[in-house]
């Protein structure tokens, strides 16, 4: 078990010493996003500017229906 947990932590040392040395690298370079310069897409959950949809769980006007764990 301890020569396992030795191998998990210098792994994890590794790592972790190799994300650092990164940012120190990159800590001058500009960031690079996906999108580049290019303006942001637009998101394709917005309703834009139509009216909101209905929503297909509401009763409208008619009474709540029974509830089945309640009797």
């Amino acid at each position: 078990m301890n020569k396992w947990l030795a191998v998990v932590v210098l792994a994890l040392l590794v790592l972790a010493g190799a994300m650092g040395l990164r940012n120190l690298m990159a800590k001058g370079a500009p960031v690079v996003v996906a999108n580049g310069a290019g303006p942001a897409p637009p998101v394709p959950w917005t309703n834009g500017a139509g009216p909101a949809p209905p929503v297909p769980w509401t009763n409208g006007a008619g009474p709540a229906p029974p509830v089945p764990w309640t009797r």
